[in-house]
């Protein structure tokens, strides 16, 4: 009787209101109409809802751009909430040239695009999706709505994750957390959902990046979330124990890769209680039994995997994820490997590899991105398509990555030692050419010609250093792949270790060899705030030091200066990279900036190892022999200082160091401030002229 009297108002409302209808806001009666609807706008009653919708949209005599707009809106919604993916494009496509006929509608266009991208993301086209997702990016940007950029990110952060850059997606879920802080206070839904939901999202990623400690924290920090809401709006029980539910099977998948198997049980026994419980969103939790499934195959629990195993497949939800199958074939290989029983365990691969290949037809990715995406999770530790090698295939490729190992280490010896040869020739010859002089133009041809020699021999280094990293990247990527099978014994083992460490070594150097030669010449030079520089570089390495629970800190005042920002920026990453090495465990690093009118001077102390005084004039020679290495074990390479010291004098500046042996050392960098004008002293009032105290820690509490 309520609804019919609420769409008899809406009648009434339609008789009396003007054809002059406002083309910047709904009319009367759709006011009315969205506002009852709303009321039952939920998965329960999303039918109820679309029907009291259609009857009074068809009491609308003239519906204007707003009324559609918000009336394809809720059908687009509801298609979406009964999988009508096709019939939600058609809505979305309908939504967009709505808002194309609003008067200043950019907002309304930007959410449009953003319904649309999360529909192509869910039909799997991604291309599709992340275009018009950037177009609505850039009509935010434009004209902001902080709860719609909020979502845009996040749905780019989505498509991302499923194409596996987990880097970029990380970045865009971080700037979804940030705006949606904006977007409404704690008892707006969408702002909590947003705020919850990226954080959850953000741990997926560091997971995956295979930082657990990084992923349980922001795990952790979406429950907290969940128990301030839970509190605040008791009303909302069932909704948020799902969302506790998914965020537990995270947090037990991440316990899991860390080894800690007794709380990954924990979380997830708890995760699918509660699916089971609440009975809300079936995909998330297959997804928690499959993670179970995983923990007890790992745990060498066969039996009570083979019966989750059993569960799992007795669901008819399971047909509508295909995703979820081929991780659940996958996962029974391994349990059928795991039983020695190859003739399943084949039959089940197999399935896996025909639903893999389907969804990359379907989703367009191609076979080079894919594979890019399988080998940045066997690098993360984690499972995936590439089937475990087994008995003697085994032994082959440790024996060939052993093998190729050891050319590529004789092979970067001889191009060093001709290096330094080389140098040594052309150093002999400007002797000799000073000491005869009657056969001045016979040896200067031959000085030429042999330092052509040398820097072809350099260039053919770099080439041969850059060709390279891709195969000693494999050879890391297929010794972590063999160091995670447990049937191999323990001299195959100690094999895998040390082809993992001798590549990881391998490839740091080649990446200071292609460093190696730094210009001299300093393009694109910019007025750059070196305090906003410096803590971006503190945020960039803030991870590496929580390793070994160290903290950076920032003080002084804001100083511009004319400078390469990329070159300055490798700069400040050197030095800090050189005091977390060289700093023991749970010591601090101070970062100081202060300026005058002429000069910028930046410090930056530790409390590490220090220097000792016969090496302290070899810190910034190139190829040095004052390398040692960190206080963790960490491989130094004699490269950075010196690549350092050239950036800063191709910038006019100066770098020297102060250290004493056993208690740290201070590195000074001066910069020159010609050029730079400062800001009208009227602007600079406004702004603190020295920052007391720490401003950045990379200390996670």
């Amino acid at each position: 009787m309520k609804r019919l009297g609420i769409l008899g108002i809406v009648g009434v409302a339609c008789l009396l209101y003007q054809c002059e209808q406002k083309a910047l806001e709904p009319s009367l009666p759709m006011q009315i109409l969205m506002e009852f609807v709303n009321t039952n706008k939920t998965p329960d009653n999303k039918e109820i809802a679309r029907q009291d919708l259609e009857r009074g949209y068809r009491k609308i005599p003239s519906p204007n751009a707003f009324d559609r707009f918000y009336y394809y809106d809720f059908l687009c919604w509801y298609s979406l909430e009964e999988n009508d993916l096709d019939r939600a494009l058609h809505y979305a496509d309908s939504l967009k040239m709505a808002s194309a006929d609003l008067e200043d509608g950019h907002q309304q266009a930007a959410y449009a695009a953003k319904i649309r991208g999360d529909v192509l993301r869910r039909m799997g086209r991604h291309p599709e999706a992340l275009k018009e997702l950037h177009a609505a990016e850039v009509l935010g940007e434009e004209h902001p709505d902080s709860c719609t950029a909020a979502e845009i990110a996040a749905q780019l952060g989505a498509i991302l994750y499923e194409l596996g850059d987990y880097r970029q997606a990380l970045a865009h879920y971080k700037k979804a957390y940030i705006v949606a802080q904006t977007c409404g206070t704690g008892q707006n839904a969408m702002a909590f959902a947003l705020l919850q939901s990226s954080s959850n999202a953000q741990g997926q990623c560091y997971e995956r990046l295979h930082l657990p400690d990084s992923a349980r924290h922001y795990y952790y920090e979406a429950l907290n979330l969940l128990n301030n809401r839970q509190e605040g709006f008791p009303g909302d029980s069932t909704a948020l124990l799902a969302s506790r539910a998914t965020v537990l099977a995270n947090l037990g998948n991440a316990e899991m890769d860390a080894g800690n198997m007794e709380k990954a049980k924990t979380y997830l026994l708890s995760a699918v209680s509660i699916h089971k419980q609440t009975g809300e969103n079936s995909k998330a939790g297959l997804e928690a039994q499959l993670k179970l499934a995983r923990m007890y195959i790992l745990q060498k629990e066969y039996s009570v995997a083979a019966e989750e195993f059993g569960k799992i497949r007795g669901q008819p939800e399971m047909s509508a994820f295909p995703e979820l199958q081929m991780e659940f074939y996958l996962l029974e290989s391994k349990y059928y490997e795991a039983m020695s029983r190859p003739e399943p365990a084949y039959l089940a691969f197999k399935q896996h590899v025909k639903l893999r290949d389907s969804l990359q037809v379907m989703n367009g990715v191609s076979s080079y991105e894919v594979a890019e995406v399988a080998l940045g999770r066997a690098v993360n530790g984690k499972e995936d398509t590439v089937p475990t090698l087994q008995g003697e295939e085994e032994n082959v490729y440790l024996k060939g990555s052993l093998v190729l190992l050891f050319v590529l280490l004789v092979v970067i010896y001889l191009i060093r030692r001709n290096l330094i040869e080389s140098r040594e020739h052309v150093n002999n010859l400007n002797q000799l050419n000073s000491e005869i002089k009657e056969q001045n133009e016979q040896l200067h041809d031959a000085m030429k010609a042999l330092e052509n020699s040398f820097e072809e021999n350099e260039r053919v280094m770099r080439i041969v250093s850059h060709d390279l990293r891709n195969p000693v990247g494999s050879i890391v990527s297929l010794a972590l792949l063999l160091k995670a099978n447990d049937s191999l014994d323990d001299s195959a083992k100690e094999y895998s270790n040390m082809i993992h460490s001798l590549s990881k070594d391998v490839l740091g150097f080649m990446e200071e060899v292609l460093n190696l030669k730094t210009s001299l010449e300093v393009v694109d030079k910019s007025k750059e705030d070196l305090f906003e520089l410096l803590s971006y570089c503190i945020s960039f390495m803030e991870f590496k030091a929580q390793e070994k629970g160290q903290t950076i800190t920032l003080s002084g005042e804001s100083v511009s200066v004319m400078v390469s920002r990329e070159k300055i920026w490798r700069v400040f990453i050197n030095i800090l990279s050189n005091a977390i090495k060289f700093s023991p465990n749970n010591k601090s690093i101070e970062v100081y900036l202060e300026g005058d009118a002429k000069r910028a001077l930046v410090s930056v102390t530790d409390h590490g190892i220090g220097i000792p005084d016969d090496l302290k004039d070899k810190v910034f020679d190139m190829l040095t022999e004052a390398k040692r290495n960190g206080t963790a074990g960490e491989k130094a390479h004699g490269l950075g200082m010196a690549i350092s010291k050239q950036i800063m004098e191709a910038h006019g500046g100066k770098i020297w160091l102060e250290s004493v042996e056993g208690k740290g050392t201070t590195f000074y960098l001066e910069f020159s401030r010609e050029g730079v004008k400062d800001e009208p002293k009227e602007k600079q009032k406004q702004k603190p002229k020295e920052t007391k105290g720490p401003r950045y820690s990379a200390k996670v509490v």
